[in-house]
């Protein structure tokens, strides 16, 4: 992940917790700001968007709960998604942050898509503002012919 952005949803996080931020998270909450402004400003594509992410098996456990309750969450903080399936599994394969893969999936109706600014315009990437909420609509296993699994969970933007 970019370095900008990780710290800018460090920043955000941290913020939304209450926490004393440092001068270097100020910075990188007013950078955050902008961003959401810009987002603010652009249009938004009804496209389907998906995000992957490696996952302890307590997490999955967790979010299989969430799912099957129907829960509603909020990142907290901007969140990437990509349009295209096969991103969002890369990102789900860094096994180092876990063994199990989930990938969200939702229409897009928040977010804005930032390829023609992006170092990686491949990856056709939409930026979503961190007070979005998603709730959970369900889940489904696909196991891939070279038997890796994929936890699916489908989501409603709101």
């Amino acid at each position: 992940a970019d370095v900008h952005y990780t710290n800018m949803r460090s920043a955000q996080r941290a913020n939304a917790e209450g926490k004393t931020l440092s001068r270097s998270q100020k910075l990188n909450l007013e950078m955050a700001d902008s961003v959401e402004k810009l987002i603010s400003l652009l249009p938004k594509e009804r496209v389907v968007k998906f995000r992957g992410a490696p996952a302890s098996q307590e997490r999955l456990d967790a979010t299989i709960a969430a799912s099957k309750a129907k829960e509603t969450h909020s990142e907290g903080a901007l969140t990437s998604w990509s349009t295209k399936l096969e991103v969002a599994k890369n990102f789900a394969d860094n096994a180092p942050f876990g063994t199990q893969r989930i990938i969200y999936v939702t229409v897009n109706k928040r977010g804005a898509t930032v390829r023609p600014i992006s170092k990686v315009q491949y990856e056709e990437e939409i930026i979503t503002p961190g007070s979005t909420r998603f709730q959970h609509t369900g889940r489904h296993e696909v196991v891939e012919v070279n038997g890796v699994k994929y936890n699916l969970f489908y989501m409603e933007e709101k």
